[in-house]
């Protein structure tokens, strides 16, 4: 026979049980509010970051399109193609401060995102867990060889100015082209590490996806 008090005592554990388990979902949840904030502030400045990125573009065929006139006029034209070379040296200089102004988007994204590694452990699901261990570390990843898009791509943009230099110098037709050699060679590079750096861009936004529709989100 049951006594009352045992029936009673069975209620109390049952609801404390309940209670706990409540806790966690709760705490669960926030953990997966908090991850979900700081993901959604390394977008916001992953969104000026792509603006930098298009004005970088539209300065590149800027440039392009200012050094297929200045090869026209190489030799003849002399004025003309002094004034040329300056608009072509200016169009650098706004390149490389827009470069600095999307490294520091990057940068900022980083700080950002680095936040949510704390509440990964803190996720029970063990898929959901693995998920976000994959996201952060492709990203992470993706961090560094931002990095060596940088340095590639401030090296082509030094190169550039020196041949644009020489141009203007009238310089040996050996130099310019040992010039034009490293040039096109600095953005075979640049183009390599770039297209590894997309490709985790494309692996992140994959992850983030899955997680987000993972948690209801």
């Amino acid at each position: 026979m049951i006594r009352w008090w045992t029936v009673i005592s069975y209620k109390k554990f049952a609801l404390v049980i309940v209670f706990i388990l409540l806790l966690v979902s709760c705490g669960e949840k926030n953990v997966h509010k908090q991850i979900m904030n700081h993901l959604e502030k390394a977008y916001v400045s992953e969104e000026e970051f792509i603006e930098y990125q298009e004005e970088l573009l539209r300065l590149e065929e800027k440039d392009l399109e200012l050094y297929d006139e200045v090869v026209q006029l190489e030799g003849s034209e002399a004025n003309e193609l002094q004034s040329l070379i300056g608009e072509a040296l200016k169009v650098t200089e706004q390149r490389e401060a827009y470069l600095e102004a999307e490294r520091t988007a990057i940068k900022q994204s980083k700080e950002n995102f680095l936040h949510v590694e704390p509440y990964i452990e803190q996720v029970t699901d063990e898929d959901v867990k693995s998920n976000l261990e994959k996201l952060y570390k492709t990203m992470t990843d993706r961090y560094e060889v931002y990095e060596e898009v940088y340095e590639s791509y401030a090296t082509s943009l030094q190169l550039t100015e020196s041949l644009y230099e020489h141009l203007r110098d009238n310089s040996s037709q050996s130099l310019l082209h040992d010039t034009l050699d490293d040039v096109n060679e600095s953005y075979e590079q640049l183009f390599t590490v770039n297209d590894r750096f997309n490709r985790l861009t494309k692996d992140y936004n994959r992850l983030k996806k899955e997680y987000y529709d993972t948690v209801g989100e």
